[in-house]
């Protein structure tokens, strides 16, 4: 079946129409490269497939001021390339495959013509640790799960050759372009993992650590009122002792942070800010320690 388009006209049926197909965001997580605050491969088949639990998408504050500031990052990009750009408001979805995006811009320019354009606002940390700059070439490799997303929404709209992904470094007010060309071959395997995920019929193994509070919420909606005597089992033994051992080192660590946070707070004494050789400690609206960008 062809692509089909829905205009974005209200938000809630946006949101009811993309429950139904694996979208943009999403689909990094069935190659196990999960996107920051999305969900599992596990979380998803419980999302989508059995709809045993509710989406929980938690914004940080970096992720609600790159909302904000997305049309201004996009008039600006477009100004200082001139480029002509637009809103994108549309949903597009396969019934077949059941993929589904939307999307940030399109663009037009006279080198690429038509194109899409993606918008992801981090900071400067992030990226130094999560982009790799070649320096023989002008090259920028993105993390993996936004090199998906941007070949997920050009396979799926199916009638742009190219996207730009904008990367705006908010601690720097630095603007990366990173221009991606669409990939066939990997369109192709994007839709084969959906197809799968959506007809296989198989659950995905959990992440241990990315998914254990939705076991956790998920053991307790069963509601048994059931006990388990674990007294042979010894695995259950260990991981017992490994959940007790690492709740004393938590009490441990945290009693330690405080007596550190003691010690600047004396020696800044009516200072509400420091720089030292390895941190930026200020004292706001809160404490805070983060670490410097050379480390």
């Amino acid at each position: 079946m062809p692509t089909q388009f829905m205009t974005i006209t209200d938000e809630n049926l946006w949101l009811a129409k993309r429950k139904s197909y694996v979208t943009s965001t999403e689909s990094s997580s069935l190659f196990g490269l999960q996107m920051p605050s999305l969900p599992t491969a596990f979380e998803l088949y419980h999302i989508k497939i059995s709809q045993e639990v509710d989406p929980i998408f938690n914004e940080n504050e970096r992720m609600i001021w790159g909302r904000r500031l997305e049309d201004v990052i996009a008039k600006g990009v477009a100004e200082d390339n001139n480029w002509t750009i637009e809103p994108l408001k549309v949903f597009a979805y396969d019934d077949d495959d059941k993929i589904g995006s939307s999307f940030d811009y399109k663009g037009h320019n006279e080198e690429k013509g038509q194109f899409l354009i993606e918008i992801k606002t981090v900071a400067y940390r992030d990226y130094k640790m999560k982009f790799v700059e070649d320096d023989d070439s002008d090259f920028i490799e993105a993390p993996a799960y936004y090199e998906v997303q941007v070949q997920h929404e050009l396979e799926c709209i199916g009638e742009y050759e190219w996207c730009a992904l904008v990367v705006f470094i908010m601690d720097t007010r630095d603007v990366k372009i990173l221009w991606r060309k669409r990939d066939r071959d990997m369109g192709a395997k994007i839709r084969a993992k959906i197809r799968h995920f959506w007809l296989s019929g198989e659950i995905p193994a959990p992440d241990l650590e990315a998914d254990s509070d939705l076991l956790a919420r998920m053991q307790r909606a069963n509601n048994s009122d059931k006990t388990l005597d674990a007294t042979e089992i010894s695995e259950f033994d260990l991981y017992a002792q490994a959940y007790l051992d690492e709740t004393l080192k938590s009490k441990q660590a945290d009693l330690a942070k405080k007596r550190a946070r003691s010690q600047m707070l004396l020696l800044m004494d009516d200072y509400n800010q420091a720089w030292c050789n390895v941190a930026r400690v200020t004292n706001k609206s809160s404490f805070r320690v983060t670490e410097t960008k050379g480390k």
